[in-house]
């Protein structure tokens, strides 16, 4: 049987097509478990049904992403589940994509990088989201991927340039990557004709309709700017980086491309697909590390990492793969809900799926259990949840003031709820409304920030780490 499956070409088409098939029905626990697993995936939720109940496009984020909010838009009123499969299934078509890139290439260990590839933690739980931009994302880039090794550049360009608009933060900087490897390979002609020619995706998928639909382009231009102490970042390095991935993996990767550098070097400085793989890897992480905020920052830079590792030993190929895979069910380091470090624990797997339900199950019973004229004091993320859950059920019985994001107002039963932010004054609440907080808010905010606030609080037990 072992010897079977190693004789197995495992990127050829319609096997490629099998293992797509597997990982789609490997992410279905999560598709319906919750939403996603990072905040902007609730933020998504809020901004489509906000823009269906009010007649007007409202943003998910800067710098403006679209495509995905509108069909956000079109799925968010049924459902959140929709768009988790939606997601979902466009990765599906990634990966027999990146399969042929890899058979195409002919790269060494092809069907060992495969399986990393689908079976790293991040990339299961990371398109089991309602953010369906990463997916679309993906596909466009890889699809201008294929044809860049064809000699296709038109369409490379074209295509590459789709997959960035619907990632406007992350595709621009991406499309910068290609130009680059067009000007080193082609020339500089080649690579103002695909700069002139991938502009036409960007501004007909991205600048026209933002201004279009808000009367601007400020959406695209204004930055949100964002301050972390040294202890901070380093900590969301830990919590977004290490502990999704494994500490394990991500040693045995830096000391092989300490090991092998000058190969890795001379494969970047004569090939044109480990060039811009180097360049594209480099480009997401430094983006990633500018704001080390959420884990599914890294999923563009995916396929151009292991693509890189295929200069490495099959051995060192096969371990890196093992370990990366055993993080799916044995987690080293531990990080339940991100606020539980251990030095080993639950693998992510299981750690992600329990925490979507814990999620799903906390939000319901507050949506339909809170007490009228009191104040719900959870996590941001709850809130936007609660938000999106008010407003499917009944839009004209809530209120969501756009000067305040996750502080929602419930009119039926005078009752709000929220997630403070820093410096939050609650000056708002009416003298004498019963204040509630769940367990861990109580214990992560309200005993840090707010301990005048302690003695009024009645807490709420909660299963979640957050």
């Amino acid at each position: 049987m072992r010897k079977w499956i190693g004789q197995v070409d495992w990127c050829a088409p319609q096997v490629a097509w099998l293992v797509a098939a597997g990982v789609f029905l490997l992410r279905l626990p999560f598709c319906f478990a919750g939403p996603g697993f990072d905040a902007d995936s609730y933020l998504f939720l809020v901004a489509a049904i906000l823009s269906v109940d009010r007649g007007e496009y409202n943003a998910s984020r800067g710098p403006g992403y679209i495509v995905p909010d509108i069909i956000g838009q079109l799925l968010a009123p049924h459902g959140w589940v929709y768009l988790n499969l939606l997601s979902s299934a466009i990765h599906m078509f990634c990966i027999p994509l990146f399969a042929a890139i890899l058979r195409t290439t002919q790269v060494p260990n092809a069907s060992i990088l495969l399986w990393l590839y689908v079976l790293v933690p991040m990339n299961i739980v990371g398109y089991a989201d309602v953010m369906v931009e990463y997916s679309l994302a993906l596909l466009g880039i890889l699809s201008g991927w294929w044809f860049f090794i064809r000699g296709q550049w038109v369409a490379s360009t074209l295509l590459w340039g789709v997959g960035a608009a619907m990632r406007p933060s992350q595709g621009v900087f991406l499309f910068a990557v290609l130009l680059l490897t067009f000007w080193r390979y082609l020339g500089w002609r080649r690579a103002l004709q695909a700069a002139l020619l991938g502009c036409i995706p960007l501004i007909l998928l991205w600048i026209l309709p933002a201004y279009t639909l808000t009367g601007s382009i400020k959406i695209i231009t204004e930055y949100l700017s964002y301050s972390l102490s040294l202890k901070k970042w380093l900590g969301h390095i830990w919590m977004r980086l290490i502990a999704p991935i494994g500490i394990l993996p991500i040693s045995i990767l830096l000391y092989m491309v300490i090991k092998y550098f000058d190969l890795i070097n001379h494969k970047i400085a004569t090939n044109s697909n480990y060039f811009l793989c180097a360049v594209a890897s480099i480009v997401i992480i430094l983006l990633f590390l500018r704001h080390p905020f959420k884990s599914n920052y890294l999923l563009l830079g995916l396929p151009f990492i292991v693509y890189i590792i295929s200069v490495f030993p099959k051995k060192a190929i096969a371990t890196i793969t093992l370990l990366a895979v055993a993080q799916n069910f044995i987690a080293i380091p531990y990080d339940a809900a991100l606020y539980d470090p251990r030095p080993i624990g639950p693998g992510v797997l299981y750690t992600n799926l329990t925490d979507r339900l814990q999620l799903r199950e906390e939000i319901y019973t507050l949506v339909q259990n809170a007490n009228p004229n009191s104040v719900y004091i959870v996590h941001e993320r709850t809130a936007w949840f609660i938000t999106y859950e008010l407003a499917k059920r009944n839009p004209q019985k809530w209120d969501y003031p756009p000067s305040r994001r996750g502080r929602i107002y419930d009119r039926e039963r005078n009752t709000w709820f929220v997630g403070p932010s820093p410096g939050e004054e609650f000056e708002w609440t009416e003298p004498g409304s019963p204040i509630y907080a769940t367990d861990a808010v109580y214990k992560r905010v309200l005993q840090e920030r707010y301990p005048h606030l302690l003695p009024l609080v009645r807490r709420i037990p909660s299963k979640r780490g957050i």
